[in-house]
């Protein structure tokens, strides 16, 4: 019998499932743009996949509000 290292199976699936989580946002935001882009709708396209942007971007470099103690 060999001796088996990391973590349990339940564990490794949780650690997966958070990850996988993370990618929802941006599989829905591009199923839409490619919906739109067949719908023939590119110009609104256009404008959710900039405004996304917009939105990492803000996430990304926005101020963070720091919570001092005293």
């Amino acid at each position: 019998m060999a001796a088996t290292t990391g973590p349990p199976p339940l564990v490794r699936i949780s650690v997966y499932c958070c990850r996988v989580k993370a990618f929802i946002p941006w599989l829905t935001v591009l199923a839409v743009i490619f919906l739109l882009t067949m719908l023939k709708l590119r110009p609104l396209a256009t404008a959710v996949a900039v405004g996304w942007l917009a939105y990492c971007v803000w996430t990304w470099v926005r101020p963070r509000k720091h919570d001092r103690a005293g």
